[in-house]
């Protein structure tokens, strides 16, 4: 029983990581963490630039997985609308058909070296790099919190949510892997 126990936990962090694995390479994790700083990357050293992209790098993780649930599965259909490319710059464009109203979704893309990495998502009309600039330039504001502890509260909620939603793993290495 005890080691029934410990596969199904082993089993269940492989799932995990291959999901991660598969979601960190959907995102410019560096240049999602340079604009929703703003300002205050331009001022950062190199450690805190690294500790801060990894935290911001498993918040996002953490919370892409956690909505993707909520977004599709059996009871949404997901429609694509349309894709332009200009340079190095994509727009995909899709909808979620929901009973009441239908979402849409927009990634924005940059060519990354060989690959389309997203820079930006925005939900009905909402940025995600501009909700997180604005939620971290009140948190830094006026000095009263450093880069650090905003680096320390994203690891918190990371976590957080990644330990409310592991369930969401398993249903999403379905739907990706």
């Amino acid at each position: 029983r005890v080691e029934s126990l410990v596969n199904q936990g082993l089993k269940s962090k492989n799932i995990q990581n291959q999901v991660k694995k598969a979601v960190r390479k959907m995102f410019d994790y560096s240049a999602l963490s340079e604009e929703a700083l703003s300002f205050t990357w331009k001022s950062a050293d190199a450690r805190q630039r690294k500790n801060f992209q990894t935290a911001f790098r498993n918040l996002i993780e953490s919370n892409y997985i956690a909505k993707a649930k909520s977004y599709v599965g059996d009871r949404h259909q997901i429609r694509f609308a349309s894709e332009t490319i200009q340079k190095n710059t994509a727009k995909v464009s899709c909808f979620v058909a929901q009973k009441e109203v239908d979402i849409q979704i927009l990634y924005i893309l940059r060519k990354v070296e060989l690959s389309w990495k997203v820079v930006d998502i925005i939900l009905d009309e909402a940025s995600l790099v501009s909700s997180y600039r604005s939620q971290f330039s009140q948190y830094l504001a006026g000095g009263q919190h450093s880069l650090d502890q905003l680096t320390q509260k994203i690891e918190s909620m990371s976590k957080k949510i990644e330990s409310e939603k592991a369930e969401d793993y398993e249903w999403l290495a379905d739907t990706l892997l």
